[in-house]
């Protein structure tokens, strides 16, 4: 019992814990959120900046916010008091830590608050609990104006922001329009806030001129606005140059285009400076310098720049103690100058530097000469200068430079001074041959050779021989042989002494060597040989002008070198030049090469032609010209080329130039061919590589009778050549005839109806039948004597050679026969066609005719011609005559058996 009553107790007690403790928390609960609605702010102060529109916002915390374990959020509503329409809304963080300080809020009107009045109010937020608003505070604004205004009056604003003016007007006064110099009005919107204010916004984008911009209501001008850029400035660098002050260099940055309202304001090391007074515009650098010990170790250099639109801060680590900008150096003299030597001082006004490891340069210069030489020494103020030239003009500067934490160069310091005089420098000695005379020439020594004025120069050959030139001339002419070599010295004397002789070696013949053509490169010429092998000083190549007799000028090359570009400022364009190549042997000089051309060939000039001959010969025109002297070619000549037009068609504009050409350089002639009656005008002009030139123009006029007599020359040939043929034709007509048209032998018919002599023709009936042969038929006549007979004319044999009666079987009896029956005489000085024997059929048989064969037609041709060239015997009576005429005869096949005669042919 005791137990279980222990167990009850325990278990009330346990009941009554948790209640008391459930209803602890309601009451901290309430305690809770009653304070969040008594939390809140108090003391709430707000003011309005009308120069930049800015709404400034101050309050504190309830004292009872500090029980508060977290947080605190205030909200800030900004409402438009003549609709109550939220403006903008913000909250702020109050951190625990923070609570029971006062705070601050700001906020920029996109409107000035001259043209508007707000309201605003603000309250506790804790976690999920929210308190009560505070009052409204009001920002009141111009409620009204007795004349037109534009607000804000004067506002600097970033390019590329949208700004709001607003307008408000007078009493009675209506709104018209609002506008910004230099913007139009796709630029601007046009607002109606109220009856009496208006608003515009603007984009601007473009920078302000230097008075800026003005903003106009109903076209007055009522405000300014000055539209640009905030600081843009770079390029920090900081250095000392004595250890006790540090300077600073930067570049400006983009204008800012604020040139009276907002300038740019620098600060360095707490310091403020104006741009104006640190900056060179012009160059866009800026420059300041402060005292300041410098240490050593790395610093971090801070330089601000700002304006009304923005700020900038331009930072580096430096250790200036590594970056020390010596001064340049002071009062630079020298103490002692001679002839080859001099000794230069100078002094610092920085007395740290006398401490410090100086590295320095000097930099002498003489007749557009530079050389450069460095020193180097602990406050290093003196240097000493060597090898100079004696009676020379020196220019010395001077800059130096920390040696081992080495940063620039200081600026330069200078002096001038000159050397003392010495005697001349060797000079340079060459020769050359001129009109059979040996010349000994030398360049003219320059200040820096001559150290001083040059008295007298003197020319020494052979071991006695020499000749005192005046200080004017710079060669001398010899008359001597060239059958041996000779040595020349020549020495130059000025005040101080003479110089060491030169010599050259003169050669004993000069040895022929043909020139080759060489064209120049941009007024130089570009020169290369191939190497000697005696060449032991080098080469000498010298150059003249070919035609004229001007100064000689040479050059040395030093050995190994085997080209070289040779320039002169006496070279002369459209001037032709020769130009030779020796080698320098330890005798005398060895002439490689020659060569001869133009530095620039120009173009030949007009009128160089002399015409030879200019007569036409019928239509053509042959033009021929004495070739242009070389001298006056002012580039070598490739060819040439004649034009030539019609006078009389000078006004057409269809008339034709014509020309002739050669591309031989050596031609002196050209001919221009089939011309037209008139009058020509002729121009021959010379071809070079930069063009025609040398033009030379002349009229020749062709006359009609120069035609006629191309006409009657043509006749008169032609009628010497008819009468040629004529004569050659004639007298060989009888072998041309035989060759062309040969004489056709006439055919016997067989029969008594043919009578020769006092034989006569027989009468054949009609019934009677005559049977021809066909034409490829023909029967070979029968020559009968062998032997040639005396007379002028050749007859055939007037006895029938060929006989038609196949009876009569003694062949040798009937051409003993007709031998003997010659006619002393032919009845006329004809040949006698040969005979055509027609073999005839006896009674009661046909004739038949076999045709020849190519070898028997031959034969009886051979024959036949034989038998054409026999002549008849002279002095036969007319009755043998009559009787060997040609008569008929039967068909027979002759046989000869005498070895006197031809065998007679056999007829098949």
């Amino acid at each position: 019992m005791f137990s279980k009553g222990i167990i009850r107790m325990a278990v009330g007690l346990m009941l009554v814990s948790l209640l008391t403790a459930s209803m602890s928390r309601v009451d901290t609960q309430e305690n809770i959120q009653d304070d969040v609605l008594r939390c809140g702010p108090q003391d709430v102060a707000v003011n309005g900046s009308f120069s930049d529109q800015k709404v400034l916002l101050t309050w504190e915390d309830e004292p009872l916010c500090s029980a508060m374990q977290d947080v605190l959020i205030y909200d800030i509503h900004i409402l438009s008091t003549h609709d109550m329409k939220e403006v903008h809304t913000d909250e702020v963080v109050v951190r625990q830590d923070q609570t029971g300080s006062t705070h601050h809020w700001n906020w920029t009107s996109p409107l000035a608050l001259e043209c508007a009045s707000y309201s605003l109010r603000i309250r506790c937020r804790y976690k999920n609990l929210t308190g009560r608003w505070s009052p409204s505070e009001a920002i009141p604004g111009v409620a009204s104006s007795d004349k037109l205004q534009v607000f804000p009056k004067d506002r600097v604003v970033e390019v590329g922001s949208n700004f709001t003016f607003c307008c408000i007007l007078g009493p009675g006064e209506r709104f018209d329009q609002m506008s910004v110099t230099g913007y139009d009005k796709s630029d601007t919107i046009i607002t109606k806030i109220s009856a009496q204010v208006y608003t515009m916004t603007v984009h601007l984008h473009t920078p302000s001129p230097f008075s800026g911009n003005n903003v106009k209501c109903n076209n007055e001008y009522s405000a300014m606005v000055y539209v640009g850029y905030r600081p843009a400035d770079h390029g920090l660098q900081c250095e000392t140059d004595d250890l006790e002050s540090v300077e600073c260099r930067w570049t400006v940055g983009r204008d800012t285009h604020l040139y009276r309202k907002s300038q740019t304001v620098y600060e360095f090391l707490g310091r403020k400076y104006q741009i104006l007074s640190v900056c060179i515009k012009s160059t866009r650098t800026c420059r300041l310098r402060q005292p300041f010990q410098v240490t050593v170790g790395e610093r971090l250099w801070t330089l601000k720049a700002q304006n009304q639109l923005g700020m900038i801060e331009l930072t580096e680590p430096a250790d200036l103690t590594k970056r020390v900008h010596i001064q340049a150096p002071h009062h630079v003299k020298t103490s002692s100058v001679n002839a080859r030597n001099a000794s230069l001082e100078w002094q610092w006004t920085a007395p740290q530097y006398n401490n410090l490891s100086i590295l320095c340069q000097i930099e002498l210069s003489h007749n557009g000469v530079k050389d450069l030489k460095k020193v180097s020494g602990v406050g290093l103020n003196f240097a000493v200068l060597h090898s100079l030239i004696p009676n020379q003009m020196y220019t010395v500067q001077v800059q130096c430079g920390a040696k081992n934490a080495f940063w620039k160069w200081s600026n330069w310091s200078s002096i001038t001074f000159q050397t003392m005089t010495d005697v001349p420098d060797p000079l340079d000695v060459w020769w050359m041959m001129e009109d059979n005379q040996t010349v000994i020439t030398w360049k003219r020594p320059l200040s820096n050779h001559s150290h001083g004025q040059i008295l007298d120069y003197e020319v020494t050959w052979g071991k006695t021989r020499n000749e005192a030139v005046s200080s004017t001339q710079h060669h001398v002419s010899l008359n001597l042989s060239t059958s041996e070599e000779r040595v020349f010295s020549v020495t130059a004397r000025n005040w101080n002494g003479s110089s060491s002789p030169s010599s050259v070696t003169v050669p004993r013949i000069h040895p022929a060597v043909n020139s080759s053509r060489i064209t120049g490169n941009h007024g130089c010429f570009d020169l290369s040989w191939c190497p000697h092998p005696e060449a032991i000083c080098g080469y000498v190549l010298d150059w003249r002008p070919a035609f004229d007799r001007g100064s000689l000028e040479w050059v040395k090359v030093p050995p190994g070198v085997t080209s070289a570009r040779i320039s002169s400022e006496n070279f002369q364009d459209g001037r032709r030049y020769s130009l030779s190549i020796h080698a320098c042997t330890q005798g005398a000089p060895v002439l490689l090469e020659k060569r001869e051309g133009y530095v620039r060939e120009t173009r030949i000039p007009v009128k160089q032609f002399k015409v030879l001959n200019k007569e036409p010969t019928g239509s053509d025109v042959r033009v021929s010209w004495a070739p242009i002297p070389a001298r006056n070619q002012s580039a070598f000549i490739q060819g040439y080329i004649l034009y030539y037009t019609n006078d009389a068609r000078q006004k057409d504009p269809n008339n034709q130039v014509f020309n002739v050409s050669t591309g031989n350089p050596e031609a002196s002639s050209l001919t221009a061919k089939n011309l037209q009656i008139g009058s020509y005008t002729f121009t021959v002009k010379a071809l070079t590589s930069v063009g025609e030139g040398g033009d030379t123009t002349f009229t020749i006029t062709i006359n009609p009778s120069d035609k006629l007599y191309l006409v009657v020359t043509i006749a008169v040939v032609y009628v010497f050549l008819l009468i040629f043929l004529f004569i050659l034709g004639y007298k060989y007509w009888t072998r041309i005839k035989e060759k062309v048209y040969p004489p056709i032998p006439k055919p016997v018919l067989p029969g008594d109806w043919l009578t020769l002599g006092d034989q006569s023709l027989p009468i054949l009936s009609e019934k009677e039948e005559v049977v021809i042969p066909s034409l490829h038929r023909i029967l070979i006549p029968v020559h009968t004597d062998t032997q040639p007979r005396e007379g002028p004319f050749t007859m055939a044999p007037a006895c029938p050679a060929y006989e038609n009666h196949p009876e009569i079987n003694d062949t040798a009896t009937t051409l003993n026969a007709c031998r003997s029956e010659v006619p002393p005489h032919p009845p006329r000085s004809l040949f006698v066609n040969p005979l055509y024997i027609l073999p005839m059929p006896s009674e009661g048989e046909s004739m038949q005719y076999q045709p020849l064969s190519e070898l028997e037609l031959e034969s009886d041709l051979r024959l036949l011609s034989f038998q054409n060239a026999a002549t008849p015997t002279v002095g036969s009576p007319p009755s043998e005559r009559i009787s060997r005429d040609y008569q008929p005869q039967p068909f027979s096949e002759p046989h000869v058996t005498s070895r006197d005669h031809h065998p007679e042919p056999i007829l098949h």
